[in-house]
């Protein structure tokens, strides 16, 4: 019988391995060049998307390599970091006694706030990518100022929005104050009623025939984005990308004829699908993979195993379609295996990861794994698991792991994947995406993502008066665009309201995909 301790951190180090993002190198193998003539975009389509990719860079391993590690704090010395007792959070004492408060004193306001922003300076990621110290202390300056102008108690709501206005610069999809993040979200707003399309000359027309010279004195491109109808066609909607929070949206038309219209803008708004963690099924002949997890906590069936698993099976299909519409995110092992399987090879950009390994971070950690368990780990526990942290900590960057980096790959004899997305998917579900673009057969469809990939491996801070929580990312992700997305996420190739997706993909495929170096599409 194995020792119940040995038991116990058996599951710490499992829970450790789910909560974090693993970073796995795989060389790219060649792939044996495959008899059949495999199904492509017609030309049409494929401008389309090739539009929406971006460009391959050109910077070397080392260039890409030092511009993000610009964007990494360089620790001096830890004479100020706080004591990681004073960090972690007793699961077992709960907050009964803290949240039976209502409001907190100047005094103790102050001090969660220098707790609070040593925690950032030490535990947070992308302290120096969102400003560093300067940035930061400015924040600080600004919240103990406000704080100062109080001499009675703080009602814990202005005390909040005292927190949260002050940092609201940082666009970290991951990063939240109480039960808000901070992240400015945006959303897609569309006019339901309005369709166009592009005559012989390339400019955009609508039903009528009349073409559109202005949209609120823009470029029509910038407004007018590509679609797919009822019966499988390319069409093109009026629609953008806008802060969540903003209530109404008119655009003006102008027709090149001097006419105007007026059109409304309404936001879609995704639905949570819900359904099995994974189900492999078929549509009209279609392999079709619903995946709505990359959380193992959700997965008591091991249903993501056989996600990936089944990627082998599929290799020799002509088409699949893809649905992680409503998949929140999780690990982003599972994407990163599924098309290593399907592949054989390592599919994507450069991807750069860096992880704290500060005492700060490791008690932040600590806290949230405590959580995730619902139960305390005890002194050797922690002890065990800093060592695990410390051990690859890099000797020429002090707080910090090594660097990790993955070389991808671009692979062009995979099946021609239609992805389903919407704004529901997130985080690790973005990161499969990111791979996903990489390939030269893949067509996007739905909405723009989450936007939540910047950090990961969040840890918890709980401030000690106030009751408080804090999600702080130790982890820093970036791949070789070194661009944020968080807030607004991927755009799809064709934007179409996540409810007609699938049954509108299916038209697609047999409207605009033909075998390679011919010109007849499946449905001709």
């Amino acid at each position: 019988m194995r020792n119940p301790l040995h038991l116990r951190e058996s599951r710490l180090f499992q829970a450790l391995m789910a909560f974090c993002v693993i970073a796995i190198v795989t060389p790219v193998q060649p792939v044996l060049a495959s008899s059949r003539t495999r199904l492509v975009l017609s030309p049409e389509a494929r401008a389309i998307v090739e539009a929406n990719r971006p460009e391959l860079s050109e910077a070397s391993r080392e260039d890409l390599l030092a511009r993000f590690s610009s964007m990494l704090y360089e620790y001096s010395d830890f004479e100020d970091e706080a004591y990681p007792s004073a960090l972690r959070w007793d699961t077992a004492a709960g907050r009964e006694s803290v949240m039976e408060e209502w409001s907190i004193s100047p005094a103790r306001a102050v001090q969660e706030v220098d707790l609070l922003f040593h925690a950032l300076k030490y535990g947070y990621a992308a302290y120096q990518f969102f400003g560093g110290d300067e940035v930061f202390c400015a924040a600080r300056e600004r919240m103990l100022d406000e704080i100062g102008r109080h001499y009675h108690d703080i009602p814990f709501w202005q005390y909040s929005q005292i927190i949260i206005a002050n940092l609201k610069f940082i666009q970290d999809g991951h990063f939240a104050f109480g039960s808000r993040t901070l992240c400015e979200w945006s959303t897609f707003r569309v006019s339901p009623y309005l369709r166009f399309s592009l005559d012989e000359d390339g400019f955009f027309i609508n039903d009528g025939g009349k073409r559109v010279a202005s949209v609120s004195g823009q470029a029509p491109s910038s407004f007018l984005k590509p679609s797919i109808d009822e019966d499988g066609n390319i069409v093109y909607v009026l629609g953008m990308l806008v802060p969540e929070q903003q209530v109404d949206l008119m655009c003006e038309i102008e027709y090149a004829d001097g006419s105007r219209e007026i059109a409304w803008l309404v936001p879609i708004i995704s639905m949570d699908y819900g359904g099995a963690v994974y189900e492999l099924g078929e549509i009209e002949g279609f392999p079709l993979v619903s995946c709505r997890s990359f959380d193992p906590d959700h997965d008591e069936g091991k249903a993501l195993n056989r996600f990936v698993e089944d990627a082998e099976k599929l290799r020799q299909e002509d088409v699949i379609l893809l649905d992680l519409r409503s998949n929140h995110g999780g690990s982003t092992i599972y994407g990163m295996l599924w098309c290593q399987r399907l592949t054989k090879g390592n599919v994507g950009p450069y991807f750069f990861t860096a992880e704290l390994a500060t005492d700060t971070s490791i008690a932040l950690l600590l806290n949230g794994l405590s959580e995730r368990l619902g139960e305390e780990f005890s002194s050797d526990q922690a002890e065990a698991l800093w060592r695990y942290w410390k051990n690859a900590e890099d000797p020429d960057r002090p707080g910090w792991r090594r660097i990790g980096i993955e070389q991808g790959g671009h692979i062009s004899d995979a099946p021609f994947i239609v992805a389903l997305v919407d704004s529901n998917a997130g985080s690790a579900t973005e990161a499969f995406v990111r791979r996903l673009r990489s390939l030269d057969n893949v067509v996007i469809i739905g909405t723009n993502t989450r936007g939540a990939l910047l950090c990961g491996n969040p840890g918890m801070l709980v401030l000690p008066y106030s009751g408080f929580e804090v999600r702080i990312p130790t982890m820093f992700w970036l791949d070789s665009e070194m661009h944020n997305y968080d807030g607004v996420g991927y755009s799809p190739d064709f934007w179409v309201h996540p409810d007609y997706a699938l049954e509108r993909a299916v038209k697609f495929i047999r409207r605009h995909l033909v075998r390679e170096g011919a010109s007849v599409s499946l449905g001709g």
